[in-house]
């Protein structure tokens, strides 16, 4: 059995921080993998700060990764449907590699659409997997950060140099470990709640997942 923690990454590196310490301090985690989009700035954070910080303090040298879904945003529907499939597939073969992985899912990094198509690869895995994915199995959560306020892109340069050199300050430290911030568990919907759901007279078969 595999504890995998699944995060979405944008400009905030303290939403996956936040949420590896939760889990060491709940049960431990086997496994980081980090998903985003073709955007170069949001890799330069994963290469040259978190994989330090995901190495050496969070003590998971070689065992976090990251998967990159083009394109650069999820502005066509189109490119939202591809993100929401990509970050399915990995839910999915890690819940299935062995039959009994605990698979946590992150949904606040990157933009809201990211956020969104996360939350529906996380209903569509746990209908699809039916009755073989439990709540004890598959967990979703959200970091509130409170009083934080995402820095500007041209800040995000000066803020790699610093790191590259470990010249960092308070402000960075804060940046990538934010003091004030609360972890929520998201409930799902659950395949074993699927026959209730009625719109009118039309029934739903969230089993065959979602187009």
């Amino acid at each position: 059995m595999a504890r995998i923690l699944v995060c979405t990454l944008g400009y905030s590196p303290g939403v996956v921080t936040k949420m590896v310490q939760h889990l060491q301090e709940n049960g431990g985690v086997d496994e980081v993998c980090l998903v985003t989009t073709n955007n170069t700035k949001i890799m330069d954070i994963y290469n040259h700060i978190l994989r330090r910080e995901l190495n050496d303090k969070l003590q998971l040298q070689d065992k976090h990764w990251s998967k990159t879904i083009p394109p650069e945003d999820l502005s066509e529907q189109s490119h939202f449907k591809e993100f929401r499939r990509e970050l399915a597939a990995i839910l999915k073969e890690r819940l299935q590699d062995n039959g009994e992985n605990i698979v946590h899912l992150c949904i606040s990094g990157g933009r809201k659409t990211m956020t969104y198509a996360a939350a529906l690869a996380a209903e569509e895995v746990a209908a699809c997997l039916g009755e073989t994915v439990t709540r004890e199995r598959f967990h979703v959560w959200h970091i509130q950060l409170i009083d934080e306020q995402e820095p500007a892109v041209e800040d995000i340069e000066e803020r790699l140099q610093r790191y590259r050199s470990r010249r960092d300050n308070e402000d960075d430290r804060r940046w990538l470990y934010p003091e004030n911030s609360q972890v929520l568990e998201i409930p799902y919907f659950h395949f074993a709640e699927a026959h209730r759901v009625r719109d009118d007279s039309i029934e739903y078969d969230y089993s065959k997942g979602i187009k």
